[in-house]
């Protein structure tokens, strides 16, 4: 709540009734979350970026009560828990699927994530096993799939697609 004016922390802290009339203010409340998403029964099933990914809470749901700070202290939970999964899930599929595949499939933030975290790894192992010529082979596969992923640069993308890969 620490960018939020006074006037807006009173709307916010006002909107009892109508969960969804917080909506405007959480990009000030969250970094990285722009609007949640809410079922018919009016509980909040996800979160969707200003990018337009969305990651949908798995295992549980949040059904905002009366007190917004509660519901929007879970909503914090919730966020942490369901990106860590995500960025889990990601690991797990980046050993199992093509860089150049795997790239499109997965939000931003998990993409940035276990790229930095695979990076960190392959280089440490190819310096510790064999210096100068097994980095030098592990540069080989980096501008191999480097090429790999300007072909897509290079193809039909969409914005998100483009944002991410980019």
């Amino acid at each position: 709540f620490f960018f939020l004016s006074n006037d807006e922390l009173l709307e916010i802290l006002s909107e009892t009734k109508d969960p969804k009339r917080v909506q405007p203010h959480l990009k000030k409340c969250f970094e990285g979350i722009a609007k949640l998403v809410f079922s018919e029964g009016g509980e909040i099933v996800g979160m969707v970026s200003s990018e337009q990914e969305t990651i949908p809470f798995v295992g549980a749901t949040i059904r905002p009560t009366s007190m917004v700070e509660q519901w929007l202290v879970e909503v914090e939970t919730f966020m942490f828990n369901n990106v860590r999964r995500v960025i889990e899930e990601s690991v797990v599929a980046y050993k199992e699927t093509a860089r150049h595949e795997w790239v499109m499939a997965w939000p931003g933030q998990a993409v940035l994530t276990t790229t930095g975290l695979f990076w960190t790894s392959e280089v440490e192992t190819a310096l510790a096993t064999g210096g100068g010529k097994e980095l030098a082979k592990y540069v080989v596969k980096l501008n191999s799939d480097l090429d790999k992923i300007v072909e897509l640069v290079r193809g039909k993308m969409d914005k998100l697609q483009r944002l991410v890969v980019g």
